[in-house]
């Protein structure tokens, strides 16, 4: 488990993680916030099925409990945790603006 403290802007965001595991295997990390009182809210999960080496990362978007991609709402100084379900090694985590899917979007 880890923890990235921060003063975040104000901003909706599509989350991605580098991860890798070894061939073949499969593996999820999970993200959190942690609220003031020390509890934690799910905010989703990254997964690796098949993975292609230890030394092959790969970009993986926070899904949400639906598989789209989770939109992160960060605000003022946010604590994210990070608990992994075995089988992954996390290198970072970017926070990237979220974009309007034009393909679901509604035309007017």
């Amino acid at each position: 488990m880890g923890q990235l403290h921060r003063d975040w802007p104000n901003s909706t965001n599509w989350i991605i993680a580098r991860l890798a595991t070894d061939v073949g295997l499969s593996g999820s990390v999970t993200l959190s916030l942690v609220n003031p009182d020390l509890t934690t809210t799910n905010l989703g999960t990254f997964t690796i099925n098949g993975g292609l080496g230890w030394t092959t990362y790969e970009f993986v978007y926070l899904k949400d409990t639906k598989g789209n991609n989770a939109n992160v709402i960060l605000n003022g100084k946010e604590t994210l945790q990070v608990t992994s379900g075995g089988n992954l090694l996390p290198d970072f985590l970017h926070a990237r603006p979220r974009q309007l899917d034009f393909a679901t979007a509604k035309q007017p």
